[in-house]
């Protein structure tokens, strides 16, 4: 998914630089898996998860 700026600045600048313009972000799904630690004595060791995590990416214009 994306998100496109308007063309209004995102950060003003001083009179002798560019304005700073944010372009568009993404959110791409990362699969994370762990192993997890036995704690208790009731848990099976080796406990397998799996996790997704988003990553927020983000383009600048100058």
């Amino acid at each position: 998914m994306n998100f496109v700026n308007t063309g209004e600045p995102l950060l003003k600048r001083s009179d002798n630089q560019s304005n700073l313009y944010l372009l568009s972000f993404k959110l791409p799904l990362c699969w994370l898996h762990s192993l997890t630690p036995v704690t208790e004595l009731s848990m099976l060791p080796g406990i397998r998860s799996l996790a997704v995590a988003m990553h927020l990416e983000i383009y600048w214009v100058y």
